[in-house]
């Protein structure tokens, strides 16, 4: 299988993980908001949809293939506040 194929799977496969979970957050919003506002998360609503929105669109951009670099960077810098912020180290 060529470097390239391998690279479009996954590329596909991490990108759709980072939508399913966007879609998921919106679908169970009021729920996660609860969660953010217990962990004392600033602006919990609308840092929850906006990080759902930055998971969708980066996400989808990331799996078909468009503006990887930026997409890429998008998901690594929310991945890396999501986990500063919320997790208790």
């Amino acid at each position: 299988m060529p470097a390239q194929t391998i690279q479009a799977l996954g590329a596909l496969l991490i990108g759709g993980v980072f939508v399913f979970a966007g879609i998921e957050h919106v679908l169970k919003f009021g729920a996660m908001r609860d969660y953010l506002a217990a962990q004392k998360f600033p602006a919990p609503a609308l840092m929850l949809a906006a990080g759902s929105g930055v998971e969708i669109v980066a996400g989808f951009l990331l799996a078909v293939g468009m503006a990887r670099p930026f997409a890429a960077a998008a998901l690594v810098i929310f991945t890396m506040a999501t986990n500063l912020t919320l997790l208790r180290f």
